[in-house]
């Protein structure tokens, strides 16, 4: 006859939980216990750079923007700065309109 499938099934199972409750297993679970730990580190290590990129980025972009104020806040700095964007846009239209007005004017000096 054969092996019945069930049967098998079980003392696979049986002995797959022995294996992992005992023996090299535990100490192979608390090796990766350890790795996920140094991960975990890292991982905040990762986030504590990024926080002080985006802090050098704020404070350098407050130097920037001529009417920011810390008091506002991120969002008060954004707004700000987009107005200031707006401002600068309108500055460069008014310019160009200027030059093309003065040197298509007849020379009448």
């Amino acid at each position: 006859m054969g092996i019945c499938p069930k049967s098998f099934l079980v003392t696979v199972e049986k002995s797959f939980v022995t294996k992992r409750n005992t023996g090299k297993q535990g100490q192979s679970s608390t090796r990766t216990l350890m790795k996920r730990s140094r991960r975990r580190a890292g991982g905040f290590e990762i986030v504590r750079r990024r926080n002080h990129e985006v802090r050098r980025k704020v404070r350098t972009l407050k130097k920037l923007v001529p009417s920011s104020s810390s008091s506002k806040g991120l969002d008060g700095l954004f707004r700000d700065t987009a107005d200031y964007i707006l401002a600068l846009q309108m500055r460069i239209q008014l310019m160009q309109v200027m030059f093309n007005g003065l040197s298509s004017a007849p020379d009448d000096i």
